[in-house]
């Protein structure tokens, strides 16, 4: 039970707590390898259908990953995530159609 008077961290950790729908995993960010260029240039492949081509992007990670200016998110238990997380929880035959 949420108190009236539970502070905002109380409410978020009873619910955490009760509700086992709700994780709670901290990242964060950190700079880009060239490790990490396949990754990125598998995303721009996903997103360019919706946005249009981006020529150069490789170019321009690889730019930014030389200045420590790319970054990146990782699982903090470093596995990657399987790919129904990836793609929204949808799993690839119930994903909603593009608009």
């Amino acid at each position: 039970m949420i108190s009236e008077t539970s502070t905002l961290q109380q409410t978020v950790d009873v619910i955490l707590a009760e509700s086992q729908l709700l994780q709670a995993i901290v990242i964060r960010a950190e700079p880009a390898d060239l490790a990490d260029l396949p990754s990125w240039l598998e995303l721009v492949a996903e997103v360019e259908p919706l946005f249009g081509p981006m020529p150069g992007f490789a170019t321009h990670v690889r730019r930014g990953i030389s200045r420590e200016t790319a970054l990146v998110v990782r699982d903090p238990r470093d596995a990657e995530l399987p790919e129904s997380e990836r793609d929204g929880g949808f799993p690839p035959a119930s994903r909603p159609a593009a608009a």
